[in-house]
């Protein structure tokens, strides 16, 4: 009979191993997030200790459930899974690849193959996992399931964002006594401390005042203290919270010291070394090898990044224009905006994980005549769709949104992160222009004519770096094309016109080159970096001296350029057929960049398949 002492025991050593493999995971794969998925350790393992599970049926109806709701701890709950029979092991070493069943950020297993065993709902947006989970907890009382519990971890920072707060009340009106939030309260966010990018305190208080048992440990990585606030919850009316005070990056001197650098950092060879010993790991454990990153044989050098280019562009236009704001959420550093804040803190706002709410005082500030410039993950940008319609589209506010991280080229982080749908969305909406520049000089051109364009503008740029096209001397009209975005391949009286914007510009040039040189047909490129408006005029002349028309996005499909150019073409008397090549109807997978574009087709040899088959 193993004592309750033998069990701590146990459960301490399953978090000195979680953390060995958590590393080599993250080192492997060469991405992700280690500082938050090290605090979290034995929150995970305690919740797991007084679960009811069934790793051999894991959707066993009277198991009780967990919510993930800080997706980029996913690493920390694989390896717990792992342990608990869900999958074989092995898997650990495909985190984040093409394919494996361990995305960047958590997927259900029923999702189209590329689930985990174990896992209950997508992840990796912050702040929607409590929400979920309250609607499992209701589900499990509509079907009289009074035995299984809802376990939620949630991030401190997810305390920030307002769909947190409403989850909130709404499990306190509902009386939810089967479901159990714990807080992983690490005081770190992206962007730095929590208390610094939108404070959240006093979090007991605000828990308490919506009517929730609430509970606290003083060190949240006291599996003992963490276990003895579980067992306090057992038989308490409605729903309870833990707050849990925790060390992000715990048991790693090196990560402990810089929680920031290692939010989404993973550790070198030699740092992984280092910290295996810290974590008393053996001799085996340290012949570890990080697996070779993949050579990209399909975008080629030299590369220059989207994003600074707008992060530089800014701010020497800020120096002479007074008006300009900047607004981010949590993500100033990624966006390159961070050294924005620096020089003009008074014009600087770092909301946190508020994106409706950035949109919405976007759009009060516009109002007053100032010139605002907000930015996040084109992901994020969605769930203030309507924040932007309301606030910002219908009066016609001069808010230029700056989305970073768009399309699949996000790639290891997974569906959670890549963007397929967002230019169709921007492109519904009245009064919005949407603009997609193919590299770091065109971006830096959208930039400067951004106070020049009236209204709001959509401006997708990428995480990657692109190929360079143009140089100092590009400039950018809205709605006009210029011959600097025309690129000619081979001579005809009829030629093969392809439009393209963003990334694909330079592949649709690479297949256009091959068009020529190797079947002799004369083509044409077009960078359409002008979405919405399009230079109507441009696109006549070509339809009527084209014989075939391809259009390339990384993107969907569905509502994006393709759809804009045969929509409008669609209204001619005839025009020649069109083929479009983006994302097929699906959602995006973790991989790396150059793997996830050969995989959904957005390569010159589909391009030029696309010509030779049509």
């Amino acid at each position: 009979m193993v004592t309750k002492d033998e069990q701590l025991e146990e459960l301490k050593e399953y978090c000195r191993r979680d953390r060995i493999e958590i590393l080599k995971m993250l080192t492997r794969a060469g991405s992700g997030h280690p500082a938050g998925s090290l605090s979290c350790v034995e929150i995970l393992e305690a919740i797991y200790s007084k679960m009811r599970y069934n790793p051999k049926n894991s959707y066993w109806e009277e198991r009780d459930r967990f919510v993930l709701s800080k997706g980029h701890a996913a690493p920390a709950l694989y390896v717990v899974l792992a342990r608990r029979g869900y999958f074989d092991p092995e898997n650990l070493n495909t985190l984040r690849k093409l394919g494996s069943i361990l995305q960047g950020h958590p997927l259900p297993q029923s999702l189209e193959k590329r689930g985990t065993p174990g896992v209950e709902v997508p992840s990796g947006s912050l702040g929607q996992g409590l929400s979920q989970a309250i609607g499992i907890a209701l589900a499990l009382k509509q079907k009289g399931n009074n035995k299984s519990k809802v376990y939620v971890l949630c991030s401190d920072a997810e305390m920030e964002a307002g769909e947190t707060w409403e989850a909130v009340m709404a499990a306190s009106k509902y009386r939810l006594e089967n479901l159990v939030v714990m807080v992983d309260n690490n005081k770190y966010q992206l962007d730095g401390k929590i208390e610094e990018i939108m404070p959240i305190e006093p979090l007991r208080g605000k828990w308490e005042a919506f009517g929730w048992n609430v509970y606290e440990t003083g060190d949240g990585n006291n599996i003992s203290e963490v276990i003895e606030n579980l067992e306090k919850t057992q038989g308490a009316e409605g729903p309870s919270c833990i707050i849990c005070h925790t060390k992000k990056g715990k048991g790693v001197s090196f990560i402990e010291e810089n929680p920031v650098k290692y939010h989404g950092v993973v550790p070198t060879q030699e740092e992984l070394e280092r910290a295996l010993i810290e974590l008393g790991g053996d001799s085996q454990e340290l012949k570890f090898k990080k697996d070779e990153k993949i050579k990209s044989k399909i975008i080629n050098e030299p590369l220059l990044g989207t994003r600074e280019a707008f992060g530089e562009a800014i701010g020497k236009m800020a120096e002479e224009n007074a008006s300009i704001i900047v607004i981010t959420c949590d993500l100033a550093e990624s966006t390159r905006v961070k050294e924005f804040g620096k020089k003009f803190p008074g014009r600087f706002f770092n909301l946190g994980i508020q994106e409706q709410n950035m949109m919405a005082v976007a759009g009060g500030l516009a109002g007053e005549g100032l010139t605002v410039f907000t930015t996040t993950f084109a992901i994020f940008f969605i769930r203030a769709l309507e924040q932007i319609r309301q606030c910002i589209a219908i009066p016609n506010r001069n808010v230029k949104i700056i989305a970073t991280h768009g399309g699949i080229t996000v790639g290891p982080d997974g569906a959670s992160h890549q963007t397929i749908e967002d230019i169709a969305l921007m492109r519904s909406l009245p009064n919005m222009k949407v603009i997609v520049p193919a590299d770091y000089y065109e971006t830096k051109a959208v930039i400067r004519e951004l106070p020049n364009i009236k209204g709001p503008v959509y401006v997708r740029l990428s995480r990657g770096k692109f190929p360079v096209i143009y140089d100092e001397k590009i400039d950018f009209k809205l709605g006009k094309l210029g011959v600097k975005r025309i690129f000619e391949f081979g001579e005809g009286e009829k030629k093969i016109t392809i439009f393209a914007c963003g990334l694909m510009v330079s592949i649709a040039k690479e297949a256009a080159k091959v068009l020529w040189e190797e079947h002799k047909k004369a083509s044409r490129v077009i960078n359409l970096s002008s979405i919405k408006p399009l230079p109507e005029e441009d696109l006549v002349r070509f339809a009527k001296e084209s014989e075939l028309i391809i259009t390339a996005e990384e993107h969907s499909i569905i509502g994006g350029l393709g759809e804009a150019v045969s929509s409008f073409l669609s209204n001619l008397p005839s025009r020649p057929k069109i083929k479009k090549i983006g994302v097929e109807d699906q959602f995006g997978q973790s991989g790396e960049s150059d793997e996830l574009l050969e995989f959904y087709g957005l390569t010159k040899e589909k391009i030029i398949e696309a010509v030779l088959n049509n």
